[in-house]
Parts: C-alpha cells; structure tokens; sequence
C-alpha cells in the first residue's frame, strides 16, 4: 500500500507565507518539527530492528515491510519537505 504524496508539495504554495507566520513561529515549528523527524527515525530504526528479528525465525515480514514502506515514504516525502519549506521561509538552507 503506497501513501499519496502526490499533494505533498502543495502545502506552501496552499499556505503561502501568512502575516502570522513571523520567523520566531517559523523557529519554533522548525525545531519542533526536527524533534518530530527524529522520533520518526526512532520508529524507523525500530521497525527495521523488529522486521530484521522476524526474518531470523523465519516468519513471514510482508506486512512489516508494509507497514516499514508507509513510515519511511512518509518520513522522506512530508516531513522532510515541510522541514525543507520551513527552512526556507526562515532563509536557511533546506
């Protein structure tokens, strides 16, 4: 099962930059986005740690890898394009 991402990059063009959207918001949902890609990288590692676990008893990882597929994709497309936006907005690099 593949996650749609085909609206992902829509999201600061949607948006645009909002008068409410001053560099310390912009700051603060940048960092507190970074702690959420980090956890996200937490789950990953952990995912790949279980499906590796289930292969050496030789168990059938379909769904794992699944499920592993929709977190990375989601993890890779949205997150990391949001962070790149944010980082932009901000005039960082993305």
């Amino acid at each position: 099962m593949a996650l749609d991402t085909s609206t992902a990059g829509a999201v600061p063009e949607v948006c645009g930059r909002l008068p409410g959207m001053d560099p310390e918001w912009l700051t603060r949902q940048l960092k507190m986005l970074e702690e959420h890609l980090a956890k996200g990288e937490d789950l990953i590692r952990e995912q790949r740690a279980r499906i590796e676990a289930l292969e050496r008893l030789g168990a059938d990882t379909t769904e794992a890898q699944d499920f592993f597929a929709i977190l990375k994709q989601a993890q890779d497309d949205l997150h990391e394009r949001h962070r790149a936006y944010l980082a932009r907005e901000l005039g960082r690099p993305g």
